[in-house]
């Protein structure tokens, strides 16, 4: 299997062309990881839900987790920093917390900041479009939900089958991509 490099804004991430799947089709990865890549949830840029204008995804998921369980107090701390380390911190003191209930609801909210994300800011979506057909995969190696818990230098990260994590946040970027593209082919077709 041949990788190649792709560069994603400050970030350089190896695309891995083709992995084969069942059924003979190939599958190809855009790996991403950290602040400075545009599919982060940590990359800081504006956008609005609900009237509520938030500085980057991790501020809404943590804002909603604040709100889902009635905490006042950390939904206030999480809104008055524009730090996503910090905001994530103050996430995880959200009182009343229930995993269960959090884990039904988070992915929901990560896919409303996704697409928010990047139907509100051109250069995002663009940059995010650019990614088809591959599928996108958080290489988090610590992360074994929401990225893959192996860093993209990791052989094994090329193999879906090994990987230690589940890729939510991957999983859901790729769907949201191909909402947006469907959605732009749409309104082409639509003129």
């Amino acid at each position: 299997m041949a990788a190649t490099t792709t560069t994603t804004a400050a970030v350089t991430t190896p695309t891995v062309k083709p992995l084969v799947k069942a059924g003979g089709q190939k599958e190809e990865f855009e790996f991403f990881y950290g602040k400075n890549s545009p599919f982060s949830q940590h990359y800081p840029v504006k956008f609005e839900v609900d009237g509520v204008t938030y500085n980057c995804a991790e501020q809404y998921m943590m804002h909603q987790k604040a709100v889902v369980f009635k905490d006042s107090e950390m939904s206030g701390k999480i809104m008055a920093t524009s730090n996503p380390v910090e905001q994530k911190r103050y996430g995880r003191k959200v009182r009343n917390f229930d995993k269960d209930v959090w884990s039904r609801r988070a992915p929901k909210v990560v896919r409303a900041a996704s697409k928010a994300k990047f139907s509100q800011n051109e250069k995002l979506l663009k940059k995010l479009l650019a990614t088809h057909p591959r599928t996108l995969v958080e290489a988090s190696p610590r992360d074994r939900l929401w990225g893959i818990g192996l860093g993209a230098s990791n052989p094994k990260a090329r193999d879906r089958k090994q990987w230690r994590g589940k890729n939510l946040l991957g999983q859901i970027l790729t769907e949201v991509r191909d909402e947006l593209m469907k959605e732009e082919e749409d309104d082409e077709n639509s003129d």
